[in-house]
């Protein structure tokens, strides 16, 4: 190789590799820079995604605190409304406590001093205790009673055991003195109780640590109220949670830190070979973004779930609401001497409409109450005050519109030293619309157990919840054996699955499906029913489907039979002339669409006259049941035997290939018609004589077709009988006139 061609390809060689290093060198700032970006993103994306997720528990937790202590102003407000009496209280508790999962326990301290609990097992030892009494134990209290306002002391230790934190809401009442210190209204929540519905032990199977803690407001303590027990990072991700008189704070946290050291390996990886960096990057990338969707979707199943529960909280504080509103505020003090009532300012508003005035005589009040429940009214007043009884009745008023209302009434005596009847207080409670309900569902259930039509009820999940009597006597099954179950164990296996499917989705679209169905009963008894099933939502969710069917198996077989007897000769239980019409004409289709021949067969019985003449019809009729089987499985499979009237017969035999493959049929059915039949001890001896055609060869309908093969049996008739003959098509007509010449003979 000469010096000048070795010059140029080194100086190639030089360039391509000066090239290679400076890619090389690009490529690997650009994949540290793209590494350090990475790195970057996933650092804010973990952020995000904590903030996300944690936020969602943080919104729950307040949620529930806001619940739990909200529950201190209704007590607090039946404290000032009944001026400092603690009636009621028991009662307006525990309905608290079903209603606010999050409350342990409503306590009264009156003047400071706890008087009243519920529940009252397993808090009996705090009664007594005084939260005026230690002023630096109990600085909370002394704060809600210097400024009027909710406070939250604690988390600390209860004196009946365990940790809790008690919202005091300072009662003050109105006296003419001013507003006088009564007491505290208490609502006490039980760690770690008030947060088990949160579940924050799902945050540490997320991969997140997290800590809830209160910081001292006189020392700046930090007091832990709940961790998941991993160290905490250096940074953290932090929600204040105001309550009242102070600041919860929540830390949220990655378990395993916020840096990945993999991705200095990767950055190296990277550097030294580009293509397997970008592979790896994508896949990083790409599961990366998998596990921020799979944090984004639950992200979004706890705000879901966080929308219901505020949705249930707001329901149930409305009805709350309602309920102080409207149930039991209607109170009421009747002093039996003077017989004067006087009623709260609703409670007359309820009466009268006029709520100017508040008082109204014995026998005005009495003249309210509706006519058919007076007397017991004044039965009942009597027997609690003769007989020291409880007064509780219900009862309608009719209100000075002349509207009906319904009413409870509960009363209680105040007596004098002497034992006296002096004062009986109570209140009313407007109970209409349940009496109302209760009529309804009495309706409801008289129709449901009354009705003769079977009513099968099933959740959403397609289980069964309920069934009336009527689906128990038409099925067989009793009420608790299907219970439970799923309705499929009554598919009879006569409808396919492709039937079931669609009714699932017309049921889906149009939320109903009717029609017929064959079902199974308990003894295994098949039945037919007329059904007709309704979809049931609430808040656009399927939550049951309803079923109503009648029983119409007596129908079905009525019409099956009618169906019978329409396309059957009885006697012979073979096909008549119109179903063999219907089969000749079905056949005749299939034979042009497969190019292959069918052939019609008219057999007529020789001799079977002189059989009727001479043993009588009911011989005869023995005799052509007898040659209707031998006929029958003289046939091929497919092919196919009717009799038309009198003794014919008419088979059509499908599939040919050719005439030749019908003889040995034919050859069958002479046999079989031949044979000698005994019947009640008497030998019958007949024959047939047969005329056939070929189909497409007679290329006619399957009228003309059934014509000329009767046209060719009386040819064979004429030959002598107990033969067949093939009708030729050139010589129809002639046919034709011989048969007319004959019928005339005959």
């Amino acid at each position: 190789m000469s010096p000048s061609n070795t010059r140029p390809q080194i100086l190639s060689l030089f360039i391509k590799a000066r090239l290679v290093l400076i890619t090389l060198l690009i490529s690997t700032l650009a994949s540290v820079y793209s590494i350090y970006l990475l790195d970057q993103y996933i650092y804010q994306q973990k952020q995000n995604s904590i903030r996300k997720v944690a936020g969602s528990y943080v919104n729950h937790i307040r949620n529930n605190l806001n619940q739990a202590l909200s529950a201190a102003y209704p007590i607090a407000a039946l404290i000032r409304t009944q001026n400092g009496e603690t009636k009621g209280f028991e009662e307006l508790a525990s309905e608290m406590l079903s209603l606010y999962p999050g409350l342990d326990a409503l306590q009264l301290h009156k003047n400071g001093i706890l008087t009243h609990v519920v529940p009252l097992k397993g808090n009996e030892s705090a009664i007594g205790n005084n939260v005026l009494e230690n002023p630096l134990r109990t600085q909370e209290a002394f704060l809600a009673k210097k400024t009027g306002k909710l406070t939250l002391a604690g988390p600390f230790e209860l004196f009946q055991g365990g940790m809790g934190a008690a919202a005091r809401l300072p009662v003050y009442l109105d006296t003419s003195q001013g507003n006088q210190f009564w007491g505290f209204a208490t609502a006490l929540i039980r760690f770690p109780d008030i947060l088990q519905s949160v579940n924050l032990a799902q945050l540490p199977q997320a991969g997140i640590g997290y800590e809830l803690s209160k910081v001292m407001p006189d020392t700046n303590d930090v007091q832990i109220i709940a961790t998941s027990d991993n160290q905490i990072t250096k940074n953290t991700v932090d929600f204040n949670i105001q309550v009242p008189n102070g600041v919860w704070v929540f830390k949220a946290y990655p378990i395993r830190g916020w840096q990945d050291n993999s991705m200095l390996l990767l950055g190296i990886a990277i550097a030294v070979v580009f293509t397997f960096l970008t592979s790896l990057s994508s896949y990083l990338i790409t599961r990366l973004r998998a596990s921020h969707l799979k944090l984004e979707k639950k992200v979004e199943q706890r705000t879901h779930a966080l929308q219901n529960n505020i949705k249930a909280l707001t329901d149930t504080e409305r009805r709350l609401l309602l309920s102080q509103k409207v149930g039991g505020i209607a109170t009421w003090e009747w002093d039996i001497k003077t017989n004067i009532i006087r009623f709260s300012e609703h409670g007359i508003r309820l009466i009268t409409g006029n709520v100017k005035q508040l008082e109204m005589t014995k026998n005005e009040y009495l003249a309210s109450i509706h006519p058919d429940d007076r007397a017991n009214i004044v039965s009942d007043i009597n027997q609690c005050i003769d007989a020291a009884k409880e007064y509780n009745v219900d009862h309608r008023i009719i209100t000075k519109r002349g509207n009906v209302r319904w009413f409870n009434t509960k009363g209680t005596l105040v007596r004098d030293s002497s034992g006296s009847a002096i004062t009986m207080l109570g209140v009313s409670v407007d109970i209409t619309e349940r009496k109302l309900i209760e009529e309804k569902l009495h309706l409801s259930s008289r129709v449901f157990r009354d009705t003769h039509e079977g009513i099968i009820i099933t959740n959403a999940d397609k289980v069964i919840v309920d069934v009336n009597p009527a689906f128990c006597h038409i099925t067989g099954y009793s009420h608790d054996e299907v219970i439970g179950r799923n309705p499929s164990f009554l598919n009879s296996g006569k409808q396919t699955e492709s039937f079931y499917k669609n009714i699932w989705k017309q049921l889906s679209l149009y939320g109903h499906w009717q029609g017929e169905v064959w079902n199974c009963k308990k003894d295994g008894e098949l039945y037919a029913e007329l059904l007709n099933i309704s979809v049931l939502k609430d808040d656009n969710n399927v939550t049951f489907y309803l079923g109503i069917f009648t029983d119409i198996t007596q129908a079905k077989r009525q019409q099956e039979q009618l169906s019978r007897i329409a396309h059957y000769d009885l006697l012979t239980n073979l096909p008549n002339r119109v179903l063999l019409a219907d089969r000749l004409s079905q056949t005749m289709l299939q034979c042009r669409r497969h190019n292959n021949s069918l052939a019609v067969v008219f057999l007529d019985l020789d001799g079977f006259k002189h059989v009727n003449d001479s043993h009588g019809h009911d011989i005869g009729d023995k005799l052509l049941i007898a040659l209707s089987i031998r006929l029958k499985d003289a046939l091929r499979e497919g092919d196919s035997l009717a009799r038309i009237g009198g003794d014919e017969f008419v088979a059509v035999l499908t599939n040919l290939g050719s005439v030749a493959d019908c003889v040995p049929v034919l050859e069958r059915l002479l046999a079989a018609a031949a044979k000698p039949v005994t019947v009640n001890d008497i030998v019958l001896n007949v024959s047939a004589s047969i005329g056939v055609t070929i189909y497409p060869e007679d290329n006619l309908d399957a009228e003309q077709l059934m014509r000329h093969a009767d046209q060719a049996m009386y040819i064979a008739k004429q030959m002598g009988k107990n033969r067949y003959h093939l009708f030729d098509t050139s010589q129809g007509d002639t046919v034709k006139a011989q048969q007319t010449g004959i019928t005339l003979i005959r």
